[in-house]
């Protein structure tokens, strides 16, 4: 069986909170987000918790929330995504990316927005290859003062 058949992305359900919980405490060690949030965000109409899976094992998480406009549009925001360190680079994040993304579209999204570490220039090579671009600069955004890059991509 190919790897790719290993692979699932699904919305998450409070069942899964332990371990969408066990990849936040991974991979974040600044910023991330307690279990009381996730499970606002699960239940919540306005956001999305996408889990990715290999061989029916969280291995990620995904968040995107759903904001209108007074114009009448609707936005879309990657809040998190997030994968365990023992499976990056294996295009997952991508793929949850993507996965994120479609569901965006298929809403009807104008456009979506998202930040990340200014150091991170995997992510930031990964998001501009990807069509987001720039918006802006944002100073001692997370805990530890580092800095953000705030992004947008119109759809």
């Amino acid at each position: 069986m190919g790897n790719k058949a290993m692979i699932s992305i699904r919305e998450a359900t409070l069942s899964d909170l332990d371990a969408i919980m066990s990849v936040e405490q991974a991979c974040f060690k600044v910023d991330g987000f307690n279990k009381r949030q996730f499970r606002r965000l699960i239940v919540t109409s306005t956001s999305r918790v996408f889990v990715i899976t290999h061989r029916d094992k969280v291995i990620g998480h995904g968040v995107v929330l759903v904001t209108p406009l007074r114009n009448g549009q609707t936005k879309g925001r990657v809040y998190s995504l997030a994968v365990l360190p023992e499976h990056e680079h294996q295009g997952y994040g991508r793929q949850l990316r993507a996965h994120m993304w479609a569901y965006l579209a298929s809403i009807s999204v104008a456009y979506i927005t998202a930040e990340c570490h200014a150091e991170n220039k995997r992510l930031v090579k990964s998001n501009t290859l990807a069509g987001y671009r720039i918006t802006g600069g944002l100073k001692g955004y997370y805990t530890d003062g580092s800095d953000a890059f705030r992004w947008r991509k119109d759809l």
